[in-house]
C-alpha cells in the first residue's frame, strides 16, 4: 500500500475510534451499529494506529515533562526558603508522581507490547531505553528525593536530581526518536 493511502487509512481509523469514544459516552446505542460496520473494514489497522499514536504522545509527553523539570522545576528548588522546603517538596512529589507514574507505566506496557509484536534491533533498543529510565528513576532519582524530604534542601542533592533527570531526559529523547523512526 502506498504511504499516503496508509496514512489516510490510519487517520480514518483514528477518527473512527475517537468518534466511537466520544459517542460511547453520550449515545452508545446509536453509535454502536455504525461503529461495528466500520470496525470490520480495518480493525487491525485501527488498533495499531491508535496504539502507535498513543505511544508517540506518551513518549513526547514524558520528554516535555522531563525538559520542564530539568530547566524550570528543579532549579527553582534553590529559591524555596529552607523552612518551607520540606512541606513544598512533599506536596510536589505527591503531585508529580500522580502525573508521571501513569505515563511511565503506560510507556512501559506499550513498548513491551510493540517489542513482542514486532521484535527487532530498534524495538530492543527502544525498550532498553525505557527500562533504563525506570532504573535511573528507581535507583537515583527516588532516593535523592527521599533524602531531600528527610534532610531538606542542599546544593549537592539538587545537583544529584538534576544529573539523574538529565540522563532521563536524554533517554526519553532517544525513546521518542526511535519511536518516530519505527512508526
Amino acid at each position: 500500500m502506498h504511504a499516503p493511502l496508509l496514512a489516510l487509512d490510519r487517520l480514518t481509523a483514528s477518527i473512527l475510534f475517537a468518534s466511537y469514544i466520544a459517542c460511547g459516552f453520550r449515545h452508545l446505542n446509536r453509535c454502536k451499529e455504525s461503529f461495528r460496520k466500520n470496525l470490520f473494514v480495518g480493525f487491525q489497522m485501527l488498533e495499531l494506529s491508535f496504539l502507535e499514536s498513543l505511544v508517540v504522545a506518551i513518549d513526547g509527553g514524558l520528554l516535555v515533562l522531563s525538559l520542564l523539570v530539568q530547566m524550570i522545576i528543579y532549579p527553582a528548588f534553590r529559591y524555596i526558603e529552607k523552612d518551607q522546603f520540606t512541606t513544598y517538596h512533599l506536596g510536589y512529589t505527591k503531585k508529580i508522581t500522580r502525573a508521571v507514574a501513569p505515563l511511565m507505566i503506560m510507556q512501559l506496557l506499550l513498548h513491551g507490547f510493540f517489542l513482542v509484536q514486532s521484535p527487532g534491533p530498534l524495538a530492543y533498543l527502544d525498550a532498553s531505553f525505557v527500562l533504563m529510565c525506570w532504573g535511573v528513576t528507581g535507583v537515583w532519582a527516588v532516593p535523592a528525593h527521599a533524602k531531600l524530604g528527610w534532610d531538606g534542601i542542599s546544593e549537592s542533592l539538587i545537583s544529584r536530581i538534576l544529573a539523574a533527570n538529565l540522563i532521563r531526559t536524554i533517554l526519553w529523547a532517544a525513546v521518542l526518536l526511535l519511536t518516530l523512526i519505527r512508526f
